[in-house]
C-alpha cells in the first residue's frame, strides 16, 4: 500500500519530487506520478480541477492506497497566526460561489480549521465574515477530501500559512518563495511520518499524572494543541479537572474539549449562548450532548427516569424547551 500526496501547483511539490525516484504514470491528466512508495498528483487550484482530478486517480489507484495526505500553502485570516508556520488541519469547510457555506464538512485529526473558497479572498470585508468559521482559508483542500471521503480513503491535510488572506500580493509571495515553502512541507511530512513527536509525547509530565489518562492519539492531539496555542504543560490549571468527580478518561477528554474551544473562538461562543438557552432544563437534571464539531442540528437529551412524576417532570420539561433558539445557535446565529 502506498501514501497518495496531493498538491494543487507543481511549486508546493518540487522538493517531494527530489526527495524520491518518481516516475511519470501513462495517465489522462498530466502531472502524476509513482515511486515505490507513494503516488503523487497535482490536482490543480479550485473545487472542480481537484475533484475531478482525485475522483478520477482514486477510482483508478484506490485498492493501492492508503493514506492520502494533502500539502500546499493557504491564507491566513487572523493576523496573530504565525506566518511560513506549518499546520494540520481539523476541520474543512466550503464557501459556495453564493458566499453561502456547504454544509457537509470534512473532519481530520488535526487543530486548526480550514475554509476551501471558490475565489481568493481580497476583500476585507469577506474576511472579516469567513474568520467566523475558521481562522484559514484554501480553494482545494475540500474536494480532495471530499474525494477520499468517498473511497474510504483516511486524508490529512497540512497547510503552510504563506501570507494573510486579503493580500494582494500573495501571488507573487508565493511564485517567490516556492521552493522554501516545499522544503518546509516536506520536512513536515517526514516529520510526521517517522512520528518523531513520539519523542516528546513520552516527556510530558501530565502523561504520568494518575488523574488522568490518555491514549496514543489524544497525546499526540495535546502536544499539537499546546503547540498550536504557545502553551507549555506547566501553563495548564489542572486542579479544576483533577477535583472534578469522574474517571481520568473523563477529565481527560475535558480538557481536550476545553482546549479546542480555545482554538475557536466562535464555538466557544456557540456553547457559551447554548448555555444560557438550556440554563433551566439543567437545572432539572437533563443532560445535553451535542455534535463535537457542531456540525449537526442533532442533539441528544438524557434524564433518568424513576418514578412517574420523574417521567411527568421530563415531558413538562421538553414542551418547555426553547428548540427553535437552541436550532438558531447551531446554526451560527450568536448575535441574534
Amino acid at each position: 500500500m502506498k501514501d497518495l500526496l496531493l498538491f494543487a501547483h507543481n511549486g508546493e511539490a518540487q522538493s517531494f519530487l527530489k526527495s524520491k525516484k518518481f516516475k511519470g504514470l501513462n495517465f489522462p491528466f498530466d502531472f502524476a506520478y509513482e515511486s515505490d512508495d507513494s503516488f503523487l498528483i497535482i490536482a490543480g487550484e479550485g473545487t472542480e480541477s481537484a475533484l475531478a482530478k482525485c475522483s478520477l486517480f482514486l477510482g483508478a489507484f484506490y485498492k493501492q492506497i492508503s493514506n492520502a495526505y494533502n500539502f500546499g500553502v493557504c491564507g491566513s485570516l487572523d493576523k496573530n497566526l504565525k506566518i511560513d508556520s506549518v499546520v494540520q488541519i481539523r476541520t474543512i469547510y466550503r464557501q459556495k460561489e453564493t458566499s453561502k457555506m456547504e454544509f457537509k464538512s470534512f473532519h481530520c485529526e488535526g487543530t486548526l480549521d480550514i475554509i476551501s473558497t471558490e475565489d481568493r479572498i481580497l476583500d476585507e470585508e469577506e474576511a472579516k465574515k469567513l474568520i467566523n468559521f475558521a481562522p484559514l482559508v484554501d480553494r482545494e483542500s475540500w474536494a480532495m477530501a471530499y474525494a477520499c471521503k468517498l473511497f474510504k480513503i483516511k486524508f490529512k491535510s497540512f497547510k503552510l500559512i504563506s501570507d494573510y488572506a486579503n493580500s494582494s500580493e500573495v501571488c507573487h509571495i508565493v511564485k517567490d518563495k516556492a521552493a522554501f515553502y516545499s522544503d518546509l512541507l516536506l520536512n513536515n511530512y517526514k516529520s510526521f511520518t517517522k512520528e518523531i513527536e513520539s519523542s516528546h509525547t513520552n516527556q510530558n509530565e501530565l502523561f504520568i499524572n494518575p488523574n488522568f489518562y490518555f491514549s496514543t492519539t489524544q497525546k499526540r492531539l495535546l502536544n499539537n494543541y499546546l503547540k498550536t496555542l504557545n502553551l507549555k504543560t506547566s501553563d495548564l490549571k489542572l486542579k479544576p479537572y483533577e477535583i472534578i468527580d469522574t474517571s481520568p478518561k473523563n477529565r481527560t477528554k475535558k480538557l481536550l474539549a476545553d482546549l479546542h474551544l480555545k482554538l475557536n473562538p466562535f464555538m466557544q461562543q456557540v456553547y457559551v449562548k447554548l448555555e444560557t438557552q438550556l440554563k433551566i432544563a439543567k437545572k432539572n437534571n437533563l443532560l445535553f450532548s451535542f455534535d463535537k464539531d457542531l456540525e449537526s442540528e442533532s442533539f441528544k437529551i438524557a434524564k433518568e427516569i424513576s418514578n412517574k412524576r420523574d417521567l411527568e417532570i421530563f415531558i413538562e420539561n421538553l414542551n418547555t424547551l426553547p428548540y427553535e433558539d437552541i436550532i438558531n445557535t447551531l446554526r451560527g446565529n450568536i448575535n441574534d
